[in-house]
């Protein structure tokens, strides 16, 4: 990671560098494992998974990283990779709290991001005040009861285990919406 160009860098986490240095530093204490987490985990494995690789891993795998691969990359087995206290969850749950990513609902912001979409689109767009998309992440089947109370409902049609993510930005792609189904609970976090 410390050698590869910046624009491979954006590439890879989608995060500039310094944006990604940043992010880490307000989730470090979050993720980061304690004395005594460190103490365990060398004993056991004679390694640590670093806040930096648990960001690294989770950003990834977020970009449609595969976990196998993930995990043969930086060092991770793929038991500890979806634990509830692993890798992946605790990592995404603190980029959750830390990013503060917020919808308004007053009518005052909803015509300004309006008027923004329509002098982007050259007034194509009118009245839009969110743009949306999602993406299907393919995973492993959750266990039971441990991080989940019904697999199925996370068993597409096309006959695998996924995660759907639906991400919502104004016109100036700042992100304002946020919804997954994690560990069987909604999460929306609109601005009210």
């Amino acid at each position: 990671m410390h050698e590869m160009a910046d624009i491979q860098f954006k590439r890879m986490f989608r995060l500039s560098r310094i944006a990604y240095y940043h992010l880490l530093e307000q989730i470090r204490v979050e993720i980061e494992p304690t004395l005594r987490g460190k103490r365990s985990a060398i004993n056991h494995s004679k390694s640590y998974i670093t806040g930096e690789i648990r960001l690294a891993v989770t950003l990834r795998w977020l970009a449609c990283g595969m976990h196998y691969d993930l995990c043969a990359v930086y060092g991770v087995s793929v038991e500890n990779f979806f634990q509830v206290n692993g890798v992946l969850w605790p990592t995404i749950e603190a980029i959750d709290r830390h990013l503060m990513i917020s919808f308004s609902t007053n009518e005052e912001d909803l015509e300004k991001i309006s008027q923004e979409f329509a002098a982007f689109s050259h007034n194509r767009f009118q009245g839009c005040i969110l743009a949306v998309d999602g993406i299907v992440i393919r995973t492993r089947c959750p266990y039971l009861p441990a991080e989940v109370e019904n697999s199925q409902i996370f068993f597409n049609r096309e006959g695998f285990f996924v995660i759907v993510v639906m991400a919502g930005c104004d016109a100036r792609c700042k992100f304002n919406l946020f919804v997954n189904k994690l560990r069987n609970r909604l999460i929306v976090r609109p601005k009210f």
